[in-house]
């Protein structure tokens, strides 16, 4: 079994603040669970989330350099 982590471990991580950590649990944005009344994340299901969070990228192309002409 994985070690769970709490707030601030997640926080830290993700380079949030411990607010903005619980807001996305309060609105079910980050997967989580409730151990002994206090909120703890799983590492393994954190790193799904994060994937499932990535924008896939721009066919070759630079961000930045749309519209721009030469």
């Amino acid at each position: 079994m994985e070690k769970l982590l709490d707030v601030t471990e997640i926080a830290e991580l993700l380079g949030v603040r411990t607010t903005t950590v619980c807001a996305w649990v309060a609105r079910r944005r980050i997967p989580h669970q409730k151990v002994n009344g206090g909120l703890r994340f799983s590492p393994s299901a954190l790193g799904g989330w994060l994937e499932a969070q990535a924008y896939p990228p721009r066919d070759g192309k630079r961000a930045g350099k749309a519209g721009a002409s030469s």
